[in-house]
C-alpha cells in the first residue's frame, strides 16, 4: 500500500510539473497576435490544425502567440482549450491587418501584416467554409483551392 500510495504522489506531482494538467486559457477580448515567420522553409510544405468546424493552414509560420498584459498563448493551444479563440482570432485579423483583396466567392478576404511578409486569407465561402491560410506565400488559386474549396 505504501509503495501504491509513493508511486500515485509522484505521478501526480510529475503531471503537474510537466504540463500535463489542463491549463485553463485566459486572455482579454483586446488581446494582441503575433506571428513569427521563417524565411528559410519549403514553402510547398502546409501544415493544418482544425477545431470541430474549421481549419487554420499554416505556411513557413513558426509560431502565433496571442497575448494580453498578463498571459501569453500559443494559437493552436488556445483553440484547443476553447474553440471561440478561433472566432476571436478571426475577428482579430480582420480588425488589424490590412486589408488587400476578396477571392470570387464573394466572402473570403486576404490581409497582410504591416511588412507585406505574412498573407491572411479568411475564408467565407457559401457553403460555410471559414478555414484560415496563413503563410509567406501570396495565395494563388491552388492555395485558395485547398484552403477555401473544400
Amino acid at each position: 500500500m505504501k509503495k501504491f500510495l509513493k508511486l500515485f504522489v509522484t505521478i501526480i506531482f510529475l503531471s503537474l510539473i510537466t504540463g500535463c494538467a489542463d491549463e485553463k486559457i485566459e486572455l482579454k477580448d483586446d488581446f494582441n497576435v503575433k506571428i513569427s515567420f521563417n524565411n528559410k522553409c519549403d514553402s510547398n510544405n502546409i501544415d493544418y490544425y482544425y477545431n470541430d468546424d474549421n481549419k487554420i493552414f499554416i505556411n513557413c509560420i513558426n509560431n502565433i502567440t496571442l497575448y494580453d498584459e498578463k498571459n501569453t498563448y500559443e494559437l493552436i493551444e488556445s483553440i484547443k482549450s476553447d474553440s471561440k479563440y478561433y472566432d476571436l482570432f478571426y475577428s482579430k485579423i480582420k480588425e488589424e491587418y490590412k486589408y488587400i483583396s476578396s477571392m470570387y466567392d464573394g466572402g473570403t478576404s486576404i490581409y497582410e501584416d504591416e511588412t507585406g511578409n505574412i498573407t491572411i486569407a479568411l475564408c467565407n465561402t457559401m457553403n460555410g467554409n471559414k478555414n484560415i491560410y496563413i503563410g509567406l506565400e501570396k495565395i494563388d488559386q491552388d492555395k485558395y483551392n485547398k484552403v477555401c474549396s473544400n
